[in-house]
């Protein structure tokens, strides 16, 4: 899902240049290309509505399962996900990997083009196959030679790496830590995610619906990047990428093992 996410990411300039010459936008000229995406979206809907598709359930729905499992995770007890701390941080988590994901995606256009460098809209190429690279790696790595927790250090190690590169380089090589930012950010998503609903039994499918709410940090963070670029300069806004990774390492060092204390003090009790 997510190498066609990442594919048709970096597509969309070309199915909107069908219609829009994108060296001279209109707000008028969006009007067909966005009445034909809500079409495609409302009969998507229809099809799903009517799909077979069978409803899953997650551990301890049951009354059966939940009698087996309830000392297996951290359901015993608990009456709401307001409850789960690691979960609550998985949130925060999930906030600044989605938004240093569209950080890199939705800002090196902007950066080529004020560099003057040929073909600025194609430069968001390069990070959605960094990130498919990095999509790939992790399918071949995790878990059979890392785990999840290795997985997401590591990818916040990079990102914070490639983030100083940028701030430090001549801003014509500087580009290129950008693409590699994607590739530090592919298994972000796919490593908090899993840590985040751990041990939520019944819980499970209401805590992802939380986690969903923190991919408004896609629309947030570019926000306080745009400030920072009209304010100082492309180049520095880049720096608001470190404090995110910082949380999310944190999440991975510490956060995401607050339910490993609670669960053995559980078991013990």
């Amino acid at each position: 899902m997510g190498i066609c996410a990442k594919i048709f990411y970096a597509m969309a300039s070309f199915i909107l240049a069908i219609f829009i010459d994108l060296a001279n936008i209109e707000i008028t000229d969006i009007i067909t290309p966005f009445y034909i995406i809500a079409m495609v979206l409302f009969v998507m809907g229809i099809l799903y509505y009517f799909s077979p598709l069978p409803e899953v359930k997650a551990i301890g729905e049951i009354p059966d399962e939940e009698e087996k499992t309830q000392y297996s995770g951290l359901t015993h007890g608990k009456k709401s996900i307001w409850q789960f701390p690691h979960l609550l941080l998985g949130v925060v988590a999930i906030f600044f990997t989605v938004g240093v994901e569209y950080l890199a995606l939705g800002t090196i256009n902007d950066y080529a083009y004020i560099l003057g460098l040929p073909s600025p809209h194609n430069y968001v190429w390069y990070v959605s196959i960094a990130m498919i690279a990095g999509y790939l790696v992790g399918i071949f790595l995790i878990p059979k030679y890392i785990s999840q927790t290795q997985a997401l250090f590591s990818s916040t190690v990079a990102g914070i790496l490639f983030s100083v590169l940028i701030l430090l380089l001549p801003d014509n090589i500087s580009i290129f830590m950008i693409p590699l930012l994607g590739l530090a950010n592919a298994l972000l998503w796919p490593a908090v995610w899993p840590l985040a609903i751990a041990d939520l039994g019944k819980f499970t499918k209401t805590g992802s619906a939380l986690l969903v709410t923190g991919i408004v940090g896609a629309g947030i963070i570019p926000l306080i990047f745009g400030y920072f670029a009209q304010n100082f300069s492309h180049q520095i806004a880049y720096a608001i990428g470190l404090p995110a990774y910082l949380f999310i390492m944190y999440f991975a060092l510490w956060g995401s093992k607050i339910r490993r204390a609670s669960k053995q003090f559980l078991t013990k009790g």
